[in-house]
């Protein structure tokens, strides 16, 4: 993860087994020497196929679980979208 001046602020990693049918990635610090998980990204339901069907909502919590934000990422409007 960068920010708009080109400097890194946090890299992502997805823990093993990823979620499994939930997808969770993790967001950690930059420096990533300590491996500290400063906030999470986690799909609310598990995810169809593709997301053909619906739109997803992930939410980002940050490392005392406290939601701070939320991802959406929209259905397409056809299958060649």
């Amino acid at each position: 993860v960068f920010s708009g001046e080109g400097n890194q602020i946090a890299y992502i990693k997805q823990p093993l087994l990823g979620g499994m049918l939930s997808p969770t990635l993790e967001i950690m610090d930059r420096d990533g020497s300590d491996e500290e998980v400063v906030a999470t990204v986690t799909a609310n339901a598990i995810c169809c196929i593709g997301g053909m069907c619906c739109d997803h909502t992930f939410l980002v919590t940050d490392s005392d679980g406290n939601e701070i934000g939320k991802i959406v990422k929209e259905r397409p409007e056809s299958i060649g979208q």
